[in-house]
């Protein structure tokens, strides 16, 4: 039975190893990885605090001693303690958050992160590349990328809760004033990155859809803003008592593969009103974005 159990070990390794060996035979006359590490911890300012998994980070220690890293241990040393973190952790790497630079920045304490340019995951990829708030530091094998502060400002974060219950869109007559803000942080660091509306941070079940609703700005008449909406689940959108679009798909939210649409000004105040409902991980919310 041992035989046996070496063999399927063995045979089970043989694509990572072959996978291996072919570019370790790549690189055989330069030592491209060592040097690209070296530029790589150059590229962190002393103090710099940075989220990785753990099977990267002690490379990233090794090239960068003057910086903080998440995670080095064995994951079990971050679960156990402080579970709420490491499951942010695990939904940035597994692709699932849609607020990469929020998260880092509120739950993990960092202000960069880093993984390897080929990781596995292409929604993660797709995030960061396409995120206004976050800028490539250094990208060769590894990529690194730092949060960038007041870089949200296309993003529309002032909206009014519409109470459960109610008919979308809201008559003309109801004033916003009547309905409750939609939480944004207290904090000016975090309202300088903030750009998902996130209906999780609503006391409404998370099998529930929310309903939103903003009062645009005025424009002249001769301009017609665009904008970008990017849902998590599916979603409806009313521009005053009109139906503007509608999304039945769950896209969880990536940020550049949204739906663009023009607003038709007409003189007079206008409002958008956003009804979203729950997509994959029960994640509730949208970005949008004045093009």
């Amino acid at each position: 039975p041992l035989t046996l159990c070496l063999a399927l070990v063995l045979v089970l390794g043989a694509p990572r190893t072959i996978e291996l060996l072919k570019n370790l035979a790549k690189h055989r006359t330069e030592i491209a990885r060592e040097a690209e590490w070296g530029a790589f911890g150059r590229a962190l300012p002393p103090g710099a605090r940075v989220a990785a998994e753990w099977g990267s980070t002690h490379l990233y220690m090794y090239w960068a001693p003057q910086a903080t890293f998440l995670n080095v241990l064995d994951p079990i040393f971050m679960a156990t303690p402080y579970p709420q973190a490491y499951r942010t952790l695990r939904a940035i790497f597994d692709g699932h958050e849609p607020d990469i630079p929020m998260a880092l920045t509120r739950e993990l304490h960092s202000d960069y992160i880093a993984l390897p340019t080929f990781h596995q995951n292409a929604r993660l990829r797709e995030r960061l590349a396409a995120d206004p708030r976050l800028r490539v530091v250094h990208q060769a094998y590894t990529s690194l990328y730092q949060v960038m502060p007041d870089a949200n400002a296309g993003f529309v974060l002032d909206w009014h809760v519409v109470p459960a219950g109610n008919r979308l869109p809201l008559a003309n007559d109801v004033s916003l004033g009547e309905l409750a803000p939609y939480p944004r942080p207290e904090d000016p660091g975090l309202r300088a990155i903030e750009a998902f509306v996130d209906a999780n941070r609503l006391p409404a079940p998370e099998s529930s859809c929310v309903g939103l609703v903003t009062a645009l700005p005025r424009v002249d008449d001769v301009t017609s803003p665009v904008y970008q909406l990017t849902p998590y689940g599916s979603t409806r959108v009313w521009l005053d008592q009109k139906p503007l679009l509608a999304v039945d798909q769950a896209s969880a939210a990536v940020l550049g593969q949204g739906i663009t649409f023009p607003i038709q000004h007409n003189g007079e105040p206008q409002r958008l009103t956003v009804l979203t409902c729950p997509g994959p991980q029960q994640r509730t919310g949208f970005f949008l974005q004045r093009r």
